[in-house]
């Protein structure tokens, strides 16, 4: 029985070769728009899950909040105290690490590299079980001066020598000396949030021991902890105990504004900007020079590409029923005659199912090759690693075959269970009460597809006038023609003595810069636009009684206006003529002077605790933009701190930028020797802000024209039906009379009327969408009535463009050539 039913499809779909192809080329672009986004999907929520046990592993997040005010600040770095305290008190916590993140120079022999340098407790391979190749786990970083590396750094050192017992030479600000290599990892996979290079236990100087063992009240913390619980342990239940161990060890005061919480592990890629606002300076800053590789993941972006991806595949489903509507008459005699001969209607509908499967698995090969020729560009879009290695995963595989079946169930269901119903006699004798239904669920299809691929039009639409929004706006500083130099951060994870700082002398850094006639202007500072300045401090300030705040706050220098053209309001800027000017004053922004409720605020008083330093307000500057457009302009002040600057910006001019960034290039290795020489344009730096934002404009445009063709190619064949099936009315009116644009008219009118019906229907979502994703940002576009317009002619024009060739073809056509069997 299956193989006549297999016989039976099989000349089916060959004989209307047409039809077939329609079918499968529109089923072959939505599977492999749909196996892309699986793919993207699946490595994005597999990320950590590799780990023995990830389920139970969480890393402790710090929230500060400010008393008397509506002010929370989240961070993933903890007091280096805080893990041996877990383990020691609860005794949910199996395991407990610290981890602490720096960066330095290493060698072997005659290569230098700058290299992520991770320290961690001995016991961090308890809780990330990292499959070793060579080496023993408990006792690789058992001794001081020990590291382990992954093998692709192995490779990268060594070549193809045995790297274990070699010695690496470490330069750094914290570490300095000879490590010897006793553990080779294997290569962790992409999927991972840790992102390892070296790993070791040595705690350093006299200031990272300090800061190892510690409670932190006020000053930074350096270190993320991580915890292992036990199998029958609650996260939950553990933190609800949390603020007793802030009281125990640090004090009433700190617990009042500071509670932990436990995040999954599983949830660190994808959910801290999302639970937390957490995206790490150092997380931001390598993907600046990494051109955008290495952000965050997003949720919210996850279920956007899955939606637009299932909305695809669901319109070219859509297209194959809407194709066997449109040939049901053909159909339905078939179903008669098979009646007739004693057919069952299980047997009917085994066949039509039997030809729709077969046709998505015609399309299931192309649909992969479509994939893997399209994977290359998904992964330029999404700075992902992403593989189609489909007999390499059989978790893939199976997927893809359970889809495939789905998509063909689904697709055939229509001729399989509608069409399989009817009566022989009824169907025979032509009553025309088929017709009328098969019109009817066409028509409701065609409104159904064309509204989805609206939806994906007025999205793309929005993320672009969002994104041009972005790059135009206005934001009270100039970004145009700045190369930043991390050369002060540089030369500070250096070897070097903290009085001998190179920022220390930044001035004469600035004046050596300058010497070339196309660096115009210099300034230091210490934190990156969008990223640093969002660390909040806590002050006190003159007349705000009995409560502290916190308050964005900027490190630069006395160029730092004069450079980004930032408008002083009143006051003045900072002077290196007075000398109170490095210790004391401060220069506050609008919002600041409005969120402190100072009608005057010029020689205002206010205490960075941090510091601890006591300043005055000299100055108020003009509102811009120091952290990206999602977040409104908070409160900031800036003051000098000497010493303490990271980045070196240089306003160029537009021409000989190539001979400029040599002059650069040579002048960095004067002050810096032996470390890469490293730059990024200002502008570019902004635009990675909002990478997530190109990447979702970048694919939403690629799914939205793969939906407008595949949804184009069914209303091609359903126009080619149409106009065949009113071959014969065309040529009757054409001898009455009628002109080509009347037939045209005539043919086009039906269509024109589900597209309006399609717009009405999706404008509500799409607005109720837009609204949503736009409230992402602080500072976003007004849209109205106009984005629905657009992009209801634009679909409108396109689906005119298709239907208008069949419909041309008819009307041109000699009525004598159509009635002459009449």
């Amino acid at each position: 029985m299956l193989k006549n039913y297999m016989t039976v499809a099989i000349r089916h779909l060959f004989k209307y070769k047409i039809y077939t192809l329609m079918n499968v080329s529109g089923l072959a672009i939505g599977m492999a728009s749909f196996i892309l986004m699986l793919c993207f999907v699946q490595h994005e929520l597999s990320y950590d899950r590799f780990y023995p046990n990830s389920d139970r592993i969480y890393r402790v997040i710090r929230e500060t909040r400010s008393t008397g005010a509506d002010q929370a600040h989240y961070e993933a770095n903890t007091s280096g105290a805080l893990a041996d305290a877990l383990m020691r008190d609860f005794p949910e916590v199996q395991r407990a690490t610290r981890m602490g993140r720096h960066e330095i120079m290493l060698r072997y022999k005659d290569k230098f590299f700058q290299q992520k340098f991770d320290l961690v407790d001995a016991s961090f391979f308890d809780i990330f079980q990292i499959p070793f190749l060579k080496g023993n786990p408990q006792t690789a970083l058992q001794e001081p001066y020990t590291i382990v590396l992954t093998e692709k750094i192995a490779r990268k050192y060594f070549g193809d020598e045995n790297p274990m017992g070699k010695i690496l030479t470490v330069d750094g600000r914290f570490w300095h000396g000879e490590f010897k290599v006793t553990g080779i990892l294997r290569d962790l996979p992409t999927n991972t949030s840790l992102q390892i290079d070296f790993l070791h236990s040595t705690v350093g100087d006299s200031y990272i021991q300090d800061k190892w063992t510690r409670w932190e009240d006020v000053q930074n913390r350096m270190f993320v902890t991580y915890i292992l619980l036990h199998p029958n342990a609650k996260s939950a239940d553990l933190e609800r105990k949390l603020p007793d161990l802030i009281n125990r060890y640090i004090g009433p005061q700190v617990r009042a504004t500071t509670t932990y919480h436990l995040q999954s592990l599983n949830r660190v890629h994808l959910y801290s900007n999302v639970d937390y606002a957490i995206e790490t300076e150092e997380n931001i800053r390598q993907a600046i020079v990494n051109r955008g590789h290495g952000i965050q993941g997003d949720i919210r972006q996850v279920y956007m590409f899955a939606c637009a991806g299932v909305a695809v595949l669901a319109i070219a489903c859509i297209n194959f029923m809407s194709l066997s509507t449109a040939r049901s008459t053909n159909r339905s005699r078939e179903v008669g005659m098979r009646k007739v001969v004693g057919a069952h209607r299980q047997q009917l509908i085994h066949q039509f199912l039997n030809e729709s499967i077969l046709i998505a698995f015609f399309a299931l090969p192309l649909a992969v090759m479509i994939g893997k020729a399209a994977l290359p560009f998904l992964n330029t879009f999404l700075n992902r690693d992403l593989n189609l290695n489909i007999l390499n995963d059989w978790t893939l595989l199976l997927g893809l075959i359970a889809v495939t079946l789905f998509v063909g169930l689904l697709s055939g269901s229509y001729p399989a269970l509608f069409l399989s119903k009817f009566h022989p006699i009824e169907v025979l004798k032509g009553t025309g009460k088929m017709r009328g239904r098969e019109t009817s669920l066409r028509k409701g299809l065609v409104v159904i597809q064309f509204a989805i691929s609206i939806l994906l039009i007025v999205a793309t639409i929005m993320v672009s006038r969002q994104l041009v929004y972005i790059k135009t706006k206005k934001l009270g500083f100039n970004k145009e023609h700045i190369v930043v130099l991390p050369i002060f951060i540089t030369h500070r994870g250096a070897r070097t003595d903290p009085n001998e700082r190179l920022a220390s002398r930044y001035n004469v850094v600035k004046q050596v810069f300058l010497e070339h006639p196309n660096v115009l202007k210099a300034t230091a500072y210490n934190f990156p636009f969008g990223m640093g300045t969002n660390r909040l401090r806590l002050i006190r300030a003159e007349g705000i009684q009995d409560r502290e705040i916190h308050m964005a706050f900027q490190q630069a220098d006395e160029d730092y206006l004069d450079t980004f053209e930032i408008e002083l309001l009143s006051g003045r800027n900072f002077s290196t003529e007075m000398s109170s000017d490095f210790t004391e004053a401060i220069l506050l922004n609008e919002s600041a002077v409005k969120y402190l409720g100072w009608k005057k605020s010029l020689d205002k008083q206010i205490e960075v605790v941090f510091l601890p330093r006591k300043g005055r307000v000299i100055g108020v500057i003009k509102n811009y933009h120091h952290q990206s457009l999602r977040e409104t302009i908070g409160p900031m002040g800036i003051y000098m701190r000497t010493g303490f600057y990271s980045y070196l910006a240089l306003k160029i001019q537009s021409k000989n930028i190539l001979k400029t960034i040599e002059f650069l290039d040579k002048t960095w290795q004067r002050f810096v020797p032996n470390r890469p020489f490293t730059f990024w344009f200002m502008d570019d730096q902004l635009n990675t802000m909002y990478q997530k934002e190109v990447r979702l404009g970048q694919v939403l445009h690629a799914f939205t024209i793969l939906a407008i063709f595949i949804a184009c190619l069914g209303l091609f064949a359903l126009s080619a039906y149409t106009a065949e099936q009113r071959t014969k009315e065309v040529g009757i009116r054409k001898v009455l009379g009628a002109t080509v644009l009347n037939i045209v008219l005539l043919l086009s009118k039906d269509f024109v009327k589900l597209i309006l019906i399609a717009n009405l229907i999706v404008w509500p979502v799409a607005y109720y969408a837009a609204q949503r994703w736009l409230e992402n940002f602080a500072y976003r576009i007004d849209f109205g009535i106009g984005v629905f317009l657009l992009s209801g002619v634009l679909m409108l024009m396109i689906a005119l463009c298709t239907v208008s060739y069949q419909a041309i073809r008819v009307a041109v056509s000699n009525p004598v050539d159509t009635l002459r069997d009449e």
